[in-house]
């Protein structure tokens, strides 16, 4: 490990933590001073990744607790742009110290988590991370289910990581991530809680990194295979309930749920170029996945709760809004041009050698899922219009949107230098799992920017 020259990633978290103390002291000029902590955020995020380039593993000079490698560091970078778009896009009505201090409070969680690789400060952060979206639902289902969620995840922990006590873990991600039958807490969640909420907590996929980082490398090739399948049953089983909700939130739930699935189904794979799909397919479903929300909670803020039972109208007064909905929606299935497109590409080029129904289960999750945003976009935009008045998107709403289409659209045209880094990091966790030599050497050639 080589340590840092800059103290990036102690910078990186006292950012949005210092900005909550500023919040509670000038409560008044809260929302200025989240977008301030948000964008510093960010700034040491792109900071400590380029630092990154010229490293394999760094660790923080000031905080060695702190590492941050191939893995992690466009994690963080994800984490820090989504804060700042889900921050800088707050309707006017939600602008109070106390969400504004718990969305930054939340990010410091983040961005500790990407950082870490030490199994009991991931336990402590895996369950910090559960206490902030409880303390706003309040919700029976939600404590049950994270309050078991975390006690087995300390558990396996507490087990040693060992061969078959690794058995905890997998439970507790499986909770986490809302893979059958442990799923009935999130339909919920996406309908109570604030958009923001939603966000900050499911989109980052914490427990797809708490099993890259403990249960990958110690697991029995068996429990992967198991996990891998309950994944993929559930990819495509979110994705048809989703097709049929009535309720705009539910179906948010169901099809994050789905997306969410497919990467952690990928994560089991067990050579170069399925797991490096995965890391690309992780990485591209939280940044179209956050603006997919930031366009639903604009639509919301206008409208009120949101049904697909009717065509409410409206696209000539809100152009801009409905693309973007449409287009961001379709870059989470992978529509050409986008990031997303060539994550699936790799995932299932990579991943049918060894399971040939991967592909098949993949391409039905996606399909399914394409079907559910055309229909939610004639439902919310098409028809007769059913409310009067000016809809356009305001200029944060609007920089949000296409800053982030606009990030997933030239990872798609140009994206060998992130798919190099996540080969790399890739090829790491295989080193860790010993697998066959022959899986290692099946490299993808990165040659065409869709390829």
């Amino acid at each position: 490990m080589t340590p840092l020259h800059f103290p990036w990633l102690s910078l990186l978290f006292l950012s949005p933590a210092a900005g909550v103390g500023a919040v509670f002291i000038w409560r008044r000029h809260s929302h200025p001073i989240g977008i301030g902590a948000t964008l510093l955020g960010l700034v040491m995020a792109m900071g400590s990744w380029i630092e990154l380039g010229f490293h394999k593993t760094v660790v923080d000079p000031w905080v060695p607790l702190l590492t941050l490698d191939e893995l992690g560091a466009p994690l963080v970078f994800c984490c820090a742009v989504m804060t700042t778009a889900v921050i800088f896009t707050m309707p006017k009505s939600h602008r109070t110290p106390a969400l504004t201090a718990k969305f930054l409070a939340s990010e410091t969680i983040l961005l500790l988590t990407f950082c870490s690789v030490n199994p009991w400060f991931l336990a402590a952060l895996f369950a910090a991370g559960s206490i902030l979206p409880w303390f706003e639902t309040r919700s029976r289902i939600f404590a049950v289910y994270m309050g078991i969620s975390v006690l087995l995840f300390v558990l396996g922990v507490a087990a040693g990581l060992s061969h078959w006590a690794c058995l905890p873990l997998v439970a507790a991600v499986l909770i986490r991530k809302g893979i059958l039958p442990l799923h009935s807490w999130m339909p919920s969640f996406f309908q109570s809680a604030r958009f923001g909420t939603v966000v900050l907590f499911a989109m980052p996929q914490a427990g797809t990194y708490c099993a890259a980082r403990l249960i990958l490398p110690s697991a029995p090739p068996a429990t992967l295979e198991v996990m891998g399948i309950l994944a993929l049953l559930t990819s495509v089983y979110a994705a048809w309930l989703g097709l049929v909700q009535k309720d705009v939130r539910r179906m948010f739930g169901y099809f994050f749920m789905s997306q969410s699935a497919v990467v952690l189904a990928g994560m089991t794979c067990d050579n170069l170029g399925g797991l490096a799909g995965s890391l690309t397919l992780w990485i591209s479903s939280i940044l179209s996945l956050t603006g997919f929300g930031v366009a639903l909670r604009a639509l919301e803020a206008r409208r009120g709760l949101l049904s697909l039972d009717i065509f409410h109208g409206g696209y000539e007064r809100m152009p801009l809004l409905a693309a973007g909905f449409l287009v961001l929606g379709l870059a989470c299935v992978g529509i050409p041009g986008t990031l997303g497109f060539v994550a699936q590409e790799l995932l299932v080029d990579g991943s049918v050698e060894s399971f040939p129904g991967f592909g098949f289960l993949v391409a039905v999750a996606a399909a399914l899922n394409g079907i559910t945003i055309l229909r939610a976009y004639g439902s919310l935009f098409c028809g007769a219009p059913t409310t009067s008045g000016q809809e356009q998107l305001r200029p944060r709403e609007r920089l949000a949107m296409m800053g982030l289409l606009a990030f997933l659209l030239a990872c798609g045209l140009w994206p060998v230098p992130l798919l190099k880094g996540n080969l790399s990091a890739a090829s790491v966790l295989l080193g860790q799992r010993q697998v066959p030599a022959a899986s290692l050497t099946t490299r993808p050639q990165i040659t065409s920017p869709n390829r």
